[in-house]
């Protein structure tokens, strides 16, 4: 439950031993799929890290449903529709500790999550008759549990409609009954076989294709070599992880509702190396290390359909965005951090050197040196990354675009110099383009 409402989801009900939530609903969240996702995988590190003696399952699908106060009685606020009918087969095809997902689902998170795709499907179940005859034996099964021919022609029904979760299931609870039944025994190593091959999903009335895919992790956007090149990798990504833990737990919420899944990671890291470069003291480039993992975790303060805009912000949007400054320091005192530096890069990462930033309009000296280096490493981390409105940046472009702004008074050039060395760009400075 803690998870799954960090990341913003509404726990719809709890069925027997699974739990039915929604995400982009009642709060229509434009990154949904990936705040799902992203749930999922923080549910099963949870289950993992706990040393439980069982396993869970994750399903996950995308699609529309009718999402509202359903019912007249008694209501009770759900989704309907085949999205929801399609995540209870996709969870029964799931390995135990895994996550699985549909392809619609896949799209929208496969630049941020790393997946691969595990089956391809076609469901039958189109037959009026086939319909007829399921619902009408299970209504018999409902009055005894245990009627074996009942078991055993509801299973073939399934087979004959192609949902071989379904037939597998009923053929399972034949053996139960009478493990000598040699048909269902070949029936049933027959549809294990299929299962384990590829699966196959069955939704109701509908004949569709379907692809799913299994989800091991979220990508490190620093193994991304058109960003950094091999030797500053090598030379402080082991130096990183001993010296501050990468507070995710802090920081990938905000991100998933941000679509920039790993920016923190890029700029922590830029911004350390930068530090390096200007021989600063240990405990310097350690809180700026910090302080750059942080530096957006007031974006919770900014309403979410400005996170993802496509647009250039007019007046009143740049004002609520720029409150997130000022919230990550009063959330960083909340959490019990209490460096006045931190506070400090935090608090001025979006001032400009020429005092045109905000939320003071600092200038030169006035703004700390490590928001300097984070505004700069944030810059080209931003360029260079995918965004719901446009491709990434080739690096190059990136750099010179951060030079054109440099001599224009938004950057520091000394700190972009040491950016340049960094990554072996020589300055170009006849290339732009525009934001």
């Amino acid at each position: 439950e803690d998870v799954l409402l960090h990341y913003h989801a509404h726990i719809d009900k709890y069925m027997g031993d699974a739990i039915l939530a929604e995400f982009g609903a009642p709060v229509d969240y434009e990154r949904h799929a990936l705040l799902a996702v992203v749930a999922g995988l923080k549910m099963q590190e949870t289950l993992r890290r706990g040393n439980y003696p069982w396993n869970m399952r994750v399903a996950i699908t995308t699609g529309e449903t009718i999402v509202g106060l359903i019912g007249h009685k008694r209501q009770s606020y759900t989704a309907l529709g085949d999205v929801v009918n399609l995540a209870s087969r996709v969870e029964k095809l799931c390995p135990p500790g895994k996550i699985t997902i549909d392809e619609t689902t896949y799209e929208e998170i496969k630049m941020f999550c790393v997946g691969r795709r595990k089956a391809a499907a076609e469901s039958e179940i189109g037959n009026t008759d086939l319909l007829v005859n399921i619902d009408d034996l299970k209504r018999r099964l409902a009055e005894d549990p245990r009627q074996k021919d009942v078991l055993k022609k509801l299973a073939f029904l399934f087979l004959e409609a192609n949902d071989l979760v379904e037939a597998q299931v009923y053929l399972g609870r034949v053996i139960e009954l009478d493990p000598n039944d040699t048909q269902v025994k070949l029936a049933y190593a027959d549809v294990s076989f299929q299962l384990e091959a590829g699966g196959n999903i069955a939704i109701r009335g509908k004949r569709k294709r379907i692809h799913l895919y299994e989800i091991d992790g979220v990508r490190n956007p620093l193994l991304d070599r058109d960003r950094l090149p091999q030797s500053i990798y090598d030379r402080y990504h082991e130096e990183l992880e001993k010296l501050v833990e990468y507070p995710e737990d802090l920081v990938l919420p905000v991100e998933c509702i941000d679509a920039s899944v790993g920016h923190s990671r890029v700029v922590g890291f830029l911004s350390y190396a930068i530090a390096d470069a200007l021989d600063l003291p240990d405990l310097e480039k350690k809180q700026i290390l910090e302080a750059a993992y942080l530096a957006d975790i007031g974006k919770t303060i900014v309403p979410h359909h400005i996170l993802n805009h496509a647009e250039r912000m007019n007046e009143v949007e740049l004002e609520e965005f720029s409150k997130h400054c000022r919230e990550g320091v009063r959330k960083l005192k909340q959490l019990g951090y209490d460096s006045e530096p931190i506070f400090d890069i935090v608090a001025s990462h979006h001032e400009n050197f020429n005092g045109t930033g905000y939320p003071a309009q600092l200038a030169g000296d006035q703004i700390p040196l490590g928001a300097r280096i984070v505004a700069v490493a944030d810059a080209y981390a931003d360029l260079t990354s995918w965004r719901p409105y446009r491709d990434p940046w080739e690096h190059r472009a990136a750099f010179a675009e951060l030079e054109r702004q440099t001599h224009q008074g938004k950057f520091d050039p000394k700190v972009l110099a040491c950016l340049g060395k960094l990554l072996n760009v020589q300055n170009h400075l006849g290339v732009s383009r525009g934001l």
